[in-house]
């Protein structure tokens, strides 16, 4: 007697009552959601070893795709501090959405305040007229006393109300609108050697130039405030750079050519070769020459005005009588 045929046949589609359990996963699954878990618990470690700066951006480029919303209160603070104190790493992070205003209206401010502080501490007409008595004395005596007669002294005294009056207006306008001025100046040139110097795959955008120029006017700041001290303790003309300790009047070329060794002003153009090198993507040797050879440039041009000064002050002294 034969046994019957089974006719059980294996069901194509797994019944529900016969679905694995949820702990009941294949080898591979189990394995890549343990994986999941431990790279999700693993993820803030990331974040911890960034620094501020990364993290700040990344935070910006999150806000920016949820919608555009207002940057964290900190963030100017640290690129403030990046830019003075690690200018590499800041300018290498540094794009147009950067800004312009905040660090312009920052160094505008101290200027402002110094100034204010200048005029209501200090009497500049009384230190300027000082100033120009000393200089009448370092004349010859034949033009000495030509400018000590009538008409010609109230064209000296005239010309010290007109000095004072124009130093009074540059102390609380100079610092806007000359440094709005040198905001666009210079992000003008940085954009005009993005495409003429730069490479080809560098950035050539006008607003990340001037926006390159407005956070390297933070130097500004840092000079209103070294002036400021110097105002506190009752200077008047106070300054930052060695030639305060020449007398312009009796040595005006040695006084422009120290004007060049400002330790702020050599600050400003080692930050000008760095946006120019990280920023803009220039290489270093080209952006070392051009931020140094346009304070070469400066610093010759302004030795050779004043000995020429020198110059034609002496040829007029030896044609006076």
């Amino acid at each position: 007697m034969s046994a019957a045929p089974s006719s059980a046949e294996p069901d194509p589609l797994p019944s529900a009552g016969s679905s694995a359990a949820a702990g009941d996963l294949p080898p591979a699954s189990a394995e890549a959601s343990s994986a999941t878990a431990f790279t999700e618990r693993a993820a803030p470690t990331d974040e911890v070893a960034a620094g501020p700066l990364e993290r700040s951006e990344s935070l910006a480029g999150e806000e920016r795709e949820e919608g555009g919303g207002a940057s964290p209160s900190f963030r100017f603070g640290e690129r403030a501090l990046a830019v003075l104190f690690a200018p590499q790493r800041a300018f290498a992070h540094h794009d147009a959405s950067w800004g312009w205003v905040a660090p312009w209206a920052l160094a505008a401010a101290c200027g402002l305040l110094l100034g204010i502080w200048i005029l209501s501490a200090h009497d500049l007409g009384a230190a300027l007229r000082a100033q120009a008595e000393a200089g009448l004395e370092r004349l010859p005596e034949a033009q000495r006393q030509a400018l000590e007669s009538g008409p010609a002294r109230e064209v000296f005294e005239k010309s010290v109300r007109m000095q004072a009056f124009f130093l009074k207006t540059w102390l609380l306008a100079g610092p806007l609108v000359g440094g709005l001025f040198e905001v666009l100046a210079v992000g003008a040139l940085l954009y005009l050697a993005s495409r003429w110097l730069g490479p080809p795959s560098g950035p050539r955008d006008l607003m990340r130039c001037i926006s390159l120029a407005a956070w390297l006017s933070l130097v500004e700041a840092l000079r209103y405030l070294a002036c400021a001290c110097g105002a506190m303790l009752g200077n008047p003309f106070p300054q930052t750079s060695p030639a305060a300790l020449v007398d312009p009047l009796a040595h005006p070329v040695l006084h422009s050519a120290l004007a060049g060794l400002d330790p702020l002003l050599l600050l400003y153009y080692g930050l000008l070769a760095s946006a120019v090198a990280h920023g803009l993507r220039f290489s270093r040797g080209r952006a070392l020459a051009f931020a140094w050879g346009i304070y070469g440039a400066g610093t010759v041009l302004r030795t050779g005005l004043a000995g020429l000064g020198v110059l034609a002050q002496s040829l007029a002294s030896r044609g006076t009588p």
